[in-house]
């Protein structure tokens, strides 16, 4: 991995964990009181507007164009509707289950996000460069 990959990916993980503790705290503080899929739908936004407003910049180090912020946001449309459907098939209604829901969540999420970030915010020459061997 080379050394900006590295850094890339630690910056994405300290925007990812701040987006964590907003999306997520949002999702379990809800799901005591609303349907699940409206909280998660709450605590996505939130980490939406996170993340959109941190990526660019903080993560990957560049500036962006409006259409890129519209196909980022539209990645994390479809990034949404994968948890959605995590969140249908779970059917969490305990705590131990919206734990078990978040945990699965991110294993998904976390790693389909990273990538289109890269794809999206990052000259072709800047993105994951094949190692030889």
């Amino acid at each position: 991995m080379s050394r900006e990959l590295g850094r890339q990916a630690v910056r994405f993980l300290l925007v990812g964990g701040l987006n964590v503790a907003v999306s997520y705290g949002i999702f379990i503080l809800l799901c005591l009181v609303v349907a699940p899929w409206i909280a998660y739908t709450a605590g996505y936004l939130a980490g939406l507007v996170l993340v959109a407003a941190m990526t660019p910049h903080f993560v990957f180090g560049t500036r962006t164009s409006w259409r890129r912020m519209v196909a980022f946001v539209g990645v994390y449309v479809v990034v949404y509707l994968v948890g959605r459907l995590i969140v249908a098939l779970v059917d969490p209604a305990g705590l131990v289950e919206l734990l078990l829901t978040s945990g699965i969540l991110l294993a998904v999420t976390v790693p389909l996000s990273f990538l289109a970030g890269r794809l999206l915010f990052l000259r072709p020459r800047h993105r994951l460069r094949r190692v030889d061997s």
